[in-house]
């Protein structure tokens, strides 16, 4: 019987795949980039969410994006991580 943890872990890992295949639909990004992101880089699946949805709201200029990007605790670290992936 598999223990507390290894559920936890399974459970994670499923949830990455799945959002993974869904923030891919609405990027360049693909499924395994966006996996590695979350997994390897440690950046946290809802400041991805927040980034991306900041990013494509077409009602606000770029200095009403860099005002919400700046609230957003470990923006810096998801953008890094984005960055790093495309250059």
């Amino acid at each position: 019987m598999p223990s507390f943890d290894d559920l936890l872990n399974q459970a994670e890992q499923q949830t990455n795949e799945e959002l993974a295949t869904k923030l891919s639909s609405l990027t360049a990004l693909k499924d395994e980039e966006l996996k590695s992101l979350m997994e390897e880089d440690g950046v946290e699946k809802q400041n991805i969410i927040k980034l991306m949805s900041i990013l494509s709201d077409a009602s606000k200029d770029n200095t009403e994006k860099a005002k919400a990007i700046d609230n957003i605790a470990g923006a810096s670290k998801v953008v890094i991580a984005l960055l790093k992936k495309v250059l």
